[in-house]
């Protein structure tokens, strides 16, 4: 994925080692230099939707091109910026953001919480989820850890050439590649992860859901891959 003009993309999120279990923006806190970047930094849910903004910037870009991506950006990180620290004017700028990627194009979707405080209700979004559940909305992130990491049969990973592989995740999570993928063969039982819900599947039979899409970043490695929960899509086989 690219980068927003200024900001860093999932792959990228490395917190300061006290913080490392923290879910931060897209971007690394540890250089963060201007007012509006050490306020996303403190705050879970504006770094939530920084970390939807580079999703939705990327889509942006393969949907409207890359010079109408960047143009957009352009102007929403500098009406970002113009807030200094003032994270009412910061949530207000990236909800608007946000909005002109969907626009544009972006299939992304602005979590509940934040279409309500975007309204004359102005609710106080709830705290986000650090107790490693599912992520359940396109855009939300959660932390969690590898739990098991195998072929896509269940078995060890390096048993054979040809038999893809799997990870499972303590909060029940489970990703699954018809590749080997190096980036969980690097991993490791017990890494902390980020996982963030990037697709959901769409025109489902009743009660099944499968073919949920994840974002996972193995905060040790900083290597992240993306992969569906299952084998096949819902509906299918």
């Amino acid at each position: 994925m690219r980068a927003l003009p200024g900001v860093a993309l999932i792959p990228a999120v490395l917190l300061a080692a006290s913080h490392a279990m923290a879910a931060g923006p897209s971007f690394d806190c540890r250089r963060a230099a201007s007012d509006d970047e050490v306020a996303i930094c403190g705050d879970a849910h504006l770094s939530q939707l920084d970390r939807l903004l580079a999703l939705a910037y990327d889509e942006t870009q393969h949907v409207s091109g890359r010079a109408k991506g960047r143009a957009a950006a352009r102007e929403g990180l500098a009406a970002r910026r113009a807030c200094g620290g003032d994270t009412e004017c910061i949530l207000s700028a990236q909800i608007d953001l946000i909005r002109t990627f969907q626009n544009l194009g972006a299939n992304v979707e602005l979590p509940a919480w934040a279409e309500d405080s975007s309204g004359d209700g102005g609710q106080q979004p709830p705290a986000e989820d650090d107790a490693g559940g599912l992520p359940t909305e396109v855009g939300q992130c959660v932390n969690t850890a590898i739990a098991r990491i195998t072929s896509r049969f269940q078995e060890d990973i390096n048993a054979s050439a040809d038999d893809g592989s799997a990870v499972e995740f303590d909060n029940g999570g489970r990703q699954v590649s018809y590749d080997k993928e190096q980036a969980l063969i690097d991993s490791r039982v017990g890494d902390a992860v980020l996982m963030c819900l990037v697709e959901l599947p769409q025109d489902c039979p009743p009660g099944d859901d499968r073919g949920k899409i994840y974002t996972t970043t193995n905060l040790r490695t900083q290597q992240s891959w993306t992969l569906p929960d299952s084998q096949h899509s819902c509906g299918g086989a």
